[in-house]
């Protein structure tokens, strides 16, 4: 797959059809990344591109975009398999599964017991290699996941998720490693997901995830969260979202994914990807 990947110097030369690997910014959607990359190489604007994969406002990393004639090739490029270094953060949960969602209760309760299993990094370790394998978990209600014609996320917008039959996604785990473990202040985590959702466009609830983030930090500023980094390597179609949740499960509490970076899509790596400026 490599050998299609086009670089910038190509695409300036004239060459614009192949496989363009770019960085989608934290904060913006996958149509204002190839809104940036047209605005970048004024040689794509009239060629057909589209994105093989997309990646949520909140996550960041590699990004697949197919130009020309590589478009007829989609879904070769869709079902690749995908790395990630994703931030798994206790306590906590939301409607969306990240940051940039409604509180689903308050904080959890962390008992001592599961202090001690989250402070365990050889605990973690071993608990994290287990999920090798098949993973099955319903899409979450915030995506572009469509059913009955219609994408999940506008089921949820419109409270009728209760009318319909949530879908599975089924998916394999081929690797979850531990990077590192640390204890963060809730003011961090209120901090991050603030400035996280003031740099998304676009009508998305904001006022009132901002609202409930700012009485977040009043009451549980001080807190201590315990949060995870770790690398994945899954087959297309795992939403690192929902294996957050998974894992905080697994540990008798909540979870959400603070911060989502794709750094490889099928042997194509991060630092391989053009950096719109």
């Amino acid at each position: 797959m490599n050998a299609n990947v086009i670089s910038s110097a190509d695409i300036d030369r004239g060459l614009v059809d192949g496989i363009i690997a770019v960085y989608k910014q934290p904060g913006e959607t996958p149509l204002e990344c190839l809104g940036r990359l047209e605005m970048r190489f004024p040689a794509l604007k009239n060629v057909p591109l589209s994105y093989a994969g997309r990646l949520d406002p909140l996550a960041s990393g590699v990004m697949l975009v197919l130009s020309g004639s590589f478009n007829k090739m989609r879904q070769e490029y869709l079902s690749l398999d995908k790395e990630y270094e994703v931030r798994v953060l206790f306590g906590i949960s939301t409607d969306t599964g990240d940051l940039m969602g409604m509180f689903t209760g308050g904080p959890a309760d962390l008992s001592a017991s599961e202090n001690i299993r989250l402070r365990d990094e050889k605990g973690i370790k071993i608990f994290l290699s287990g999920l090798k394998g098949p993973f099955s978990a319903p899409y979450p209600a915030y995506s572009s996941k469509t059913v009955q014609g219609k994408p999940l996320f506008q089921w949820a917008s419109e409270g009728k998720l209760d009318e319909i039959d949530m879908p599975m996604q089924h998916s394999e785990i081929h690797s979850v490693d531990l990077i590192d473990s640390q204890s963060v202040t809730g003011k961090e985590v209120a901090v991050q997901a603030m400035t996280a959702i003031e740099e998304v466009s676009g009508e998305f609830r904001q006022k009132e995830i901002l609202s409930q983030w700012s009485e977040f930090l009043a009451l549980h500023g001080d807190a201590s969260f315990r949060e995870v980094r770790m690398r994945v390597r899954a087959s297309s179609g795992t939403y690192m979202r929902s294996l957050a949740e998974h894992i905080g499960s697994s540990f008798g509490t909540k979870a959400v994914a603070s911060e989502i970076v794709r750094t490889e899509v099928g042997g194509i790596k991060i630092d391989q990807a053009i950096v719109l400026v």
